[in-house]
């Protein structure tokens, strides 16, 4: 059996490791084979292991190989708990057609296996569970890739060309499931037909089937994902997925929280958060989007499909399939079967504040091993676009309506005080920008903002051939990522007057009494 599909076979004596270096593989020597027997390793071909110098074959034990399995260097050792490291190498489970990166650990785990037939392709229905694949798994695929993959899933033309592109990459194999560099396997369940980046961690009782994690990503405690993504800095434990895409900072910890048929990024998931992706009618085919740094509250129940603003706060059984695009900064109160969406509110509380300063700091990638780009500006043109749609979209429902006591809106209801609420915070907003003109369309590529007409244009030229490999398209979105990520500078004086709402968000919630002063003063001192 081959290692890849006919149509493009691994390269038999070296694979592209981290920054994109070639690694020299080796067979074993029949010393190592006599060791690897007498540690009860099991295999029908011993030629069918490679192995990266410098190989101990002391650290692999009790391994039953099948298929062609590459072992990576193991000559280092891997923090599995903070302050426990132990030997990097691969003991106590079965392997089946699997790359292991350097310095990586895999142990007590029960399966990793890659079962894609012979000239198939490895591609999973991301958002749509019922849909056909739409997002093609490849070791090292970036967030911007897989954002791609989504959005363009019903361009017939992008797709044909793309993955032209990725099976003609160096290194591409469809039959064969990465675990990458640095990356830790311990105490895991199934692992099938997934990928496994640098830098990660997969622990205790975990399931992934046709999934792809990556870029210093955690999933333990029991997680269980099928066709999904996890991105660069995510933390996933106890729940569950299925078709989700779970972009750059999304974290789930709690048991009973279910994301089905979802898009999200920079994310919080309270305990018990669940999404509906089936109407008992034509399938599990529903989906949405929560755009970047929106949160659900513990027991939030969304039924989609529903895309809700960016930086919103959800609470409840959310059943009116809102749409919030155009109202970032907004909680969603769920009661009974009506929507009330306060529109802004986020702007000018804690959270807000907190969560943008702490997600730079908590990128863990090393700086030279990053391939998805994430831009951190809160208050960019991509969201600033929205304040300005948003404003003028209350303002429109004031004028049309002045004496209302309520208003629809998209799936919502918004009350008077709240739109006019909403009115004044949006307008801080924009001040605090300077009220810029925005002349044309942004939009989130996968963490990344840009012009909505660059990415049509990377678009169009990987549809045409003027990008004529993988790495080129890569090329495109480093030079974008450099041209497009610059901080937005805010006016001194309405700082101060954001400010001073944040101060007072944060004596609010001193005065519950049970936030010590030293917490509180540490805060403010920040401001």
């Amino acid at each position: 059996m081959e290692f890849c599909s006919k149509k493009r076979k691994f390269a038999p004596d070296n694979f592209i490791g981290q920054q994109r270096k070639i690694i020299l593989m080796r067979s074993l020597t029949q010393e190592e084979i006599t060791l690897l027997s007498t540690n009860g390793c099991k295999v029908d071909d011993w030629s069918s292991i490679r192995v990266v110098d410098p190989f101990d074959a002391a650290r692999v034990e009790n391994v039953k190989f099948y298929g062609t399995v590459v072992l990576g260097s193991n000559a280092g050792t891997i923090e599995v708990v903070e302050g426990f490291e132990k030997p990097c190498g691969v003991r106590n489970t079965t392997l089946r057609n699997v790359v292991v990166g350097n310095d990586s650990l895999i142990e007590d785990t029960t399966l990793v296996a890659n079962t894609i037939e012979e000239g198939d392709d490895l591609v999973i229905p991301v958002l749509n569970e019922a849909g056909d694949g739409n997002v093609m798994l490849y070791p090292g695929m970036s967030s911007q890739v897989v954002a791609m993959q989504m959005r363009y899933a019903n361009d017939a033309q992008w797709v044909n060309a793309f993955r032209k592109l990725v099976k003609q990459s160096d290194n591409y194999c469809a039959n064969c499931s990465f675990i990458g560099h640095h990356t830790c396997v311990v105490g895991a369940g199934k692992i099938i037909n997934s990928h496994v980046g640098n830098y990660c961690y997969v622990g205790e009782n975990v399931i992934l089937e046709g999934c792809y994690v990556s870029e210093s990503t955690t999933i333990t405690n029991g997680f269980t994902a099928e066709h999904s993504i996890f991105l660069a800095n995510t933390y996933m434990a106890n729940g569950e997925a299925c078709a989700a895409y779970c972009g750059p900072f999304s974290a789930s910890h709690h048991k009973s929280s279910l994301l089905i048929g979802v898009d999200v990024s920079f994310y919080n998931a309270g305990s018990a958060t669940n999404f509906s992706n089936h109407a008992y009618k034509m399938g599990p085919l529903h989906y949405g989007t929560l755009q970047r740094g929106t949160k659900t509250a513990s027991g939030s129940h969304i039924l989609l499909p529903a895309q809700v603003g960016p930086y919103s706060m959800c609470m409840g059984k959310i059943q009116s399939h809102p749409d919030t695009r155009q109202m970032p900064f907004s909680y969603l109160i769920a009661s009974g079967e009506d929507t009330f969406l306060i529109p802004a509110r986020g702007l000018l509380t804690v959270g807000l504040f907190r969560d943008v300063e702490k997600w730079p700091k908590r990128d863990k990638r090393p700086a030279d091993d990053r391939p998805s780009h994430i831009s951190h500006q809160w208050l960019s043109p991509y969201t600033v676009q929205a304040v300005q749609q948003g404003k003028a979209d209350l303002e429109t429902l004031l004028q049309g309506h002045p004496d209302s006591d309520t208003y629809r809106y998209h799936g919502c209801r918004i009350r008077r005080h709240s739109l006019l609420t909403g009115i004044k915070i949006y307008d801080l907003a924009l001040r605090l920008v300077g009220n810029p003109e925005q002349k044309e369309e942004w939009t989130d590529l996968g963490g990344m903002l840009l012009p909505k007409r660059e990415e049509l244009q990377l678009v169009d030229d990987i549809k045409s051939g003027k990008l004529p490999s993988l790495n080129a398209v890569v090329a495109r979105l480093d030079g974008l990522f450099e041209q497009y990520n610059q901080p937005t500078p805010f006016v001194p004086e309405v700082v101060k007057e954001w400010h001073d709402f944040i101060r007072m968000d944060a004596q609010k919630e001193y005065d519950l009494g049970d936030v010590d002063k030293e917490v509180l003063d540490a805060f403010l001192a920040k401001l």
